[in-house]
């Protein structure tokens, strides 16, 4: 896997999450104390996901450059 510098890596999150996927690389586990809340995401998983938070934002007029915050209790969720 290449190195890439933040901006580089930020401008590439969706296109390496993406490919992931498509190459249906394995999964990522989801760990926790509590057994109810563990969970294997597969890539298309977490690539689905990663396009609903994107598009929530935009449906909320967040644009590109604009700061976010998100708060929440601390979980892996």
């Amino acid at each position: 896997m290449a190195i890439f510098g933040k901006e580089a890596l930020a401008e590439s999150l969706v296109g390496l999450l993406d490919g992931a996927a498509q190459r249906g690389d394995g999964v990522i586990r989801q760990w926790s104390l509590r057994p109810e809340r563990r969970k294997d995401w597969s890539y298309p998983e977490i690539s689905q996901a990663s396009y609903r938070l994107g598009s929530f934002l935009s449906q909320h007029d967040i644009q590109p450059n604009d700061r976010v915050i998100i708060w929440g209790p601390n979980s892996p969720e």
